[in-house]
C-alpha cells in the first residue's frame, strides 16, 4: 500500500512514516532467509495428504508451508511415480 504526501510516494513495507515532523526514516528490509527441505521431508508430506491422514491446509499450518508448495511437491512426485516401477532390467518388453 503506497501513501502519497508532499508529491513524495511511501511505502509502508519498506518506510518508516513519522507524521508528527513529517520525517521518512528507512530502514532495509530483512531478506528471509530461504529453506531448504531435505527430500525425505517432502515425501513424508506429500504422502500423508495423498493417504488422507491430514488435509493439505492442515499440513501446510503444521509445517508453515505455503499451499503452492505443496501442490508443487504433490505434483512433482505424482510425474515421477512412474519410473518407479520400471523394471531394471533392460531386456523387459512390452506386449503389443
Amino acid at each position: 500500500m503506497s501513501y502519497c504526501c508532499q508529491n513524495f510516494n511511501y511505502s509502508i513495507s519498506s518506510h518508516i512514516f513519522c507524521r508528527s515532523d513529517l520525517r521518512i526514516a528507512t530502514q532495509p528490509l530483512a531478506k528471509r532467509k530461504r529453506r531448504n527441505f531435505i527430500p525425505e521431508f517432502k515425501a513424508e508430506v506429500v504422502l500423508e495428504v495423498l493417504m488422507g491422514e491430514s488435509s493439505q491446509s492442515e499440513l501446510c499450518w503444521r509445517h508453515n508451508l505455503g499451499d503452492e508448495q505443496l501442490l508443487k511437491w504433490k505434483r512433482q512426485h505424482l510425474e515421477n511415480a512412474a519410473p518407479l516401477f520400471k523394471p531394471a532390467d533392460k531386456r523387459y518388453h512390452q506386449d503389443p
